[in-house]
């Protein structure tokens, strides 16, 4: 175990840290501490880069209890923990363990776990507004497993569930559907009523759990669901069916109602994405395809057709993040892209890395010193993901051990990402003053960290800790007092810079006269770094 001293000179009780329950983020945060024995120093830059790995390179790998074959996974509504439900096939034979287990999601620690009976281990759903999960499998009977309980209990009914195959709830009703063998049901959590009618003519069409292959309407009378020939409709109250969609040559295997209830959002197996509309009376639109492309001020990705392509829907938003490899020249290049299917455009585009080229090294560094911590190796490995409103996402594949956590902090990925500020005149920014001629401001006396010849400081903050510099390729963010490298964007040319509301947002205006909005990572704007690391460190136990 890993014992580390309280912050307080002075003394007192000491924490003991167990190496199994850390992610491998803090793993590496404790590494990077000058002494991994003793506490840190709030302005060392070790210390910096070690509190940063925590805040914001926190955000990838598999926790290391995570080790058995997942089935099914499921966000709560704030996008705090992870329900899993899996298969322990590491002693062999059909009888082997089921486990439901629950995550964190900020540290990947484990939380706790139950033992589930081997049948009713294939489907699980948070039911939030309880603070409990419900399973469902192959003998057709659902358990309920409250979080602060170690025991599973069965949820009575009189409806026919053979076979349950998904279970899927809509926060802040009060209801979850069930697919089965026999259709569609809806039932009350709290007084396990069935409601309303059973949707006949549900059908997956493909072997194996889809990511998600109904949805029910927010609104609590309608239901949307994989049918033989597409997509349908069906309002379980009245039972009946408001529309049919055929889906032609696609094969869809996941959609999402909108939060609004006017529009529907499918995912095709080959990656494409349509919408469809439904009017007041729930009749609905011919299907209709969106095409995801790059946003304005990202200058690699988009630039060719994906080679292989991730997509989920995000909770409680009309979103859907698309995280690709592409093929760039000789690199294989990773991109994320945050996509607003009702809005239809794309809100940001993120490069997560490219290939290992030098010229790739530099952008492995965003919000990180140290591109160590940038491991792409697991964006190959994706399978079935789920997104939280939060933008953090888990991924797991069902005939592998294991799952991969890729948070917002790693992805980099917001709504009000790299953006073109609309309406910019030609002159915005001309009225900026570049600094004076400094050298402290150009360079630092830090390693590695040395503006070079061919970068030109354009801006600094107004408390002057923050100095952004201008290379011919990217647009740098460095921290003066802990030589902390706390950005770095591909905005190419770059000729003024200015910071605004409150030092949080960064304006960029390139050679085109293009102005770019950036909003800035937080992490280095507390000065309470020790005591933030130390917070996060010792809420692991």
């Amino acid at each position: 175990p890993l014992t580390l001293p309280p912050r307080s000179a002075s003394g007192g009780p000491r924490r003991r840290l167990t190496l199994g329950l850390m992610p491998e983020a803090l793993l590496r945060a404790r590494d990077a501490l000058p002494n991994p024995n003793g506490w840190i120093r709030v302005y060392d830059p070790l210390a910096v880069s070690a509190a940063i790995s925590v805040f914001n390179g926190l955000g990838i790998g598999a926790s290391q209890q995570m080790v058995f074959h997942i089935q099914d996974a499921d966000f709560d509504a704030p996008g705090k923990v992870v329900a899993t439900v899996e298969n322990d096939f590491t002693e062999g034979g059909p009888n082997s363990p089921h486990w439901g287990r629950l995550w964190s999601v900020p540290t990947g620690a484990l939380i706790r776990q139950v033992l589930l009976p081997d049948d009713a281990s294939f489907a699980v759903e948070i039911i939030s507004d309880h603070r409990a999960a419900i399973y469902g499998g192959y003998a057709g009977e659902l358990l309920v497993w409250r979080f602060d309980s170690d025991k599973v209990e069965r949820f009575d009914t009189d409806e026919n569930l053979s076979t349950i195959t998904e279970i899927v709830s809509k926060d802040g009703l009060g209801l979850f559907g069930v697919a089965s063998a026999s259709g569609i049901h809806v039932f009350d959590f709290e007084s396990r009523q069935s409601v309303g009618h059973l949707f006949l003519d549900y059908d997956s069409r493909i072997s194996g759990k889809p990511d998600q292959s109904f949805d029910l309407h927010p609104g609590g009378a309608l239901l949307a669901a994989q049918t033989a020939t597409g997509v349908a409709v069906f309002d379980y109250l009245e039972n009946t069916t408001h529309c049919r969609i055929s889906q032609g040559d696609a094969n869809l295997i996941s959609m999402r109602f909108s939060p609004d209830g006017r529009r529907l959002g499918l995912i095709s197996e080959d990656g494409s994405t349509f919408a469809v509309d439904l009017d007041e009376s729930a009749n609905c639109s011919g299907l209709r395809p969106l095409e995801i492309s790059a946003a304005d001020g990202e200058f690699l990705c988009g630039r060719f057709p994906a080679e292989e392509a991730n997509l989920a829907f995000v909770d409680h938003e009309p979103w859907i993040l698309r995280i690709t490899r592409e093929r760039y020249h000789s690199d294989d290049m990773y991109c994320a892209y945050l996509y607003d299917w009702q809005r239809e455009e794309t809100l940001s585009t993120v490069l997560l890395g490219r290939g290992y080229a030098p010229f790739a090294q530099a952008f492995l560094d965003v919000d990180e010193p140290h591109p160590a911590h940038r491991d792409l190796s697991n964006l190959p490995r994706l399978g079935i993901s789920i997104v939280s409103e939060n933008l953090d996402m888990f991924s797991y594949r069902r005939t592998l051990p294991g799952g991969v956590f890729l948070r917002r902090r790693w992805l980099r990925i917001d709504p009000q990402g790299i953006t073109l500020v609309p309406d910019a005149s030609n002159d915005a920014l001309t009225s900026v003053q570049r600094p004076a001629s400094d050298p402290t401001a150009n360079s630092w006396d830090c390693r590695g960290y040395d503006a070079g010849p061919q970068t030109e400081t354009i801006a600094v903050s107004k408390s002057g800790r923050f100095v952004v510099v201008a290379e011919p390729k990217a647009v740098r963010m460095h921290d003066r007092e802990t030589c902390t490298l706390v950005g770095i964007w591909p905005i190419s040319m770059a000729q003024t810079a200015e910071f605004v509301e409150a030092d949080a947002v960064l304006l960029v205006m390139n050679a085109q006269s293009q102005v770019f909005r950036l909003p800035l990572p937080t992490s280095l704007l507390d000065d309470d770094l020790a005591g933030r690391l130390h917070e996060v460190l010792t809420a692991i136990e």
